[in-house]
């Protein structure tokens, strides 16, 4: 293969190493958006995290320590679809912008 081959072969992996992990962090990021709405005592980490998305906070890492596996496993597929960047997170969620902001709202992240 030549170069302009294999880079063409790269770009293609790429692209559907994107898709698939955007696809599941869109279901993430919804689990997420009804977390940091719950009664729980994760929630706040959970909305530190909506609004880092966003850009009206910023997320300690080492929060992921505190939450459940599978909350923290939600934030680390949304951290690797975020790496990829094909689209806004919360452009994958209905009405996900508004509801992320509606966190904000609510946990004072404004």
């Amino acid at each position: 293969m030549s170069n302009a081959e294999d880079f063409l072969a790269q770009e293609r992996e790429y692209e559907k190493r994107a898709r698939a992990v955007t696809a599941l962090a869109a279901h993430a990021f919804s689990r997420l958006l009804i977390r940091a709405t719950s009664d729980t005592g994760q929630s706040r980490r959970v909305a530190s995290f909506v609004a880092t998305v966003i850009g009206r906070s910023t997320f300690d890492i080492y929060d992921l320590r505190a939450l459940d596996v599978e909350i923290s496993d939600d934030v680390l597929l949304c951290m690797d679809a975020i790496r990829w960047a094909k689209v806004h997170l919360p452009d994958t969620v209905p009405d996900g912008m508004e509801k992320a902001e509606a966190i904000c709202r609510d946990w004072g992240y404004v």
